[in-house]
């Protein structure tokens, strides 16, 4: 037994939480190597918003149909 909730056990698997191998060691890499792996991370972004378009609109859509019947409040 884990000790973890069924959400708790669900995030962790999602592939975005999983460790980065080439992130092991950022303790001990210079400022430099920091910023420039955060940039070329960041530099990921855009391609993967653009793949998951289609379900961003989707989640959004879902949302502010709710929203509508709770006074146009998300969650109410």
């Amino acid at each position: 037994m884990t000790g973890k909730t069924a959400g708790e056990t669900a995030f962790d698997e999602l592939a975005t939480e999983a460790r980065d191998p080439s992130a092991t060691d950022l303790d001990l890499r210079s400022t430099d190597e920091l910023v420039r792996l955060m940039n070329g991370e960041d530099s990921v972004v855009p391609a993967a918003v653009a793949l998951a378009r289609t379900s961003i609109v989707e989640a959004i859509d879902a949302v502010a149909g709710r929203g509508s019947h709770h006074g146009g409040r998300p969650l109410g």
